[in-house]
């Protein structure tokens, strides 16, 4: 969402979109779930999927300026990865 931002400047994601967008998408992958006969086992994986994607896209609209250092090695090295690759830095 950040780098979308960046360049197409005109696009918005607001918290209205969120609120649209998470449950209608949620509900559409239930229901294919559903066809599938895998409604319960991706119940859960559903939601947790379709909130980070959603929120995660809210957040990157809010940001503003350039990202942190910090913000950049979360993204090409997570969790533990940063500490492990330092020496190619």
């Amino acid at each position: 969402a950040i780098a979308y931002k960046r360049i197409f400047p005109e696009a918005h994601f607001t918290l209205g979109d969120f609120l649209l967008l998470f449950p209608t998408n949620v509900l559409s992958d239930w229901a294919q779930a559903t066809r599938q006969r895998q409604f319960w086992r991706q119940l859960a994986p559903v939601l947790r999927f379709r909130f980070m994607q959603f929120w995660g896209t809210y957040e990157g609209y809010r940001q503003r300026g350039e990202a942190s250092e910090m913000l950049k090695r979360r993204f090409y090295y997570p969790n533990k990865l940063d500490e492990r690759w330092r020496f190619l830095r």
